[in-house]
């Protein structure tokens, strides 16, 4: 059944740590400077990816992210929290800015936690697990998760692998967005919280097997 929802968050919170040290008044000057960037069409670094760029993802995600859940639609209360969350990590991480996927994560953090635990929970799993190499799409990395799942997907499942194999399914075709969303934007959410409850625990093994 997973955590009870009263504590989810918090456990969270101590399962993930915020070794990045994130205060709430840095979270105060980097929402300030989206804030600035949205306003102003500022670039946030001279070698990422443009303000302009990530807003215009942004806020085509936004109505994509969990659309049957009113609350995280244009004029439900926590739009605009979504979209500070997603423009302040932008400003905190101009080198990786906004890529397709991030929303349902910060949306998965925002309806357990307030906007500066989100904040902080979001960044320090972006940096300890595997998701900025996903972001980043360096595919190292990806083929060698891909080879891990693979092995124990052949190993738990021989029959349906061998399935995949003979019909040409290839398993980055579904797995790199399974892994870029931690599984929250194919399952019920009831579902991806207790996997969520697992992956905080475990990492990116317990995904992959």
């Amino acid at each position: 059944q997973g955590l009870p929802p009263s504590v989810r968050g918090r456990v969270w919170m101590l399962a993930v740590g915020n070794e990045l040290q994130i205060t709430h008044d840095l979270y105060i000057i980097m929402r300030d400077k989206a804030r600035e960037n949205r306003e102003t069409g500022a670039m946030p670094s001279p070698t990422g990816p443009s303000r302009e760029a990530s807003a215009s993802i942004i806020m085509l995600d936004l109505t994509r992210t969990f659309p049957i859940l009113n609350l995280l639609q244009e004029g439900g209360p926590m739009y605009e929290p979504l979209w500070r969350l997603l423009e302040t990590y932008v400003a905190y991480r101009p080198d990786i800015g906004y890529v397709q996927g991030m929303s349902y994560l910060a949306a998965v953090l925002l309806l357990h936690l307030d906007e500066y635990e989100a904040f902080v929970v979001l960044a320090n799993m972006m940096s300890k697990y595997h998701f900025v190499p996903y972001f980043r799409m360096e595919m190292k990395e990806l083929e060698k998760h891909t080879r891990i799942f693979d092995f124990f997907f052949e190993e738990q499942l021989p029959k349906l692998f061998e399935h995949f194999k003979q019909i040409g399914v290839e398993t980055t075709t579904y797995i790199i967005e399974c892994y870029l969303t931690c599984f929250s934007r194919s399952l019920p959410l009831d579902v991806i919280c207790r996997i969520w409850d697992r992956f905080f625990l475990d990492g990116l093994p317990y995904l992959c097997c």
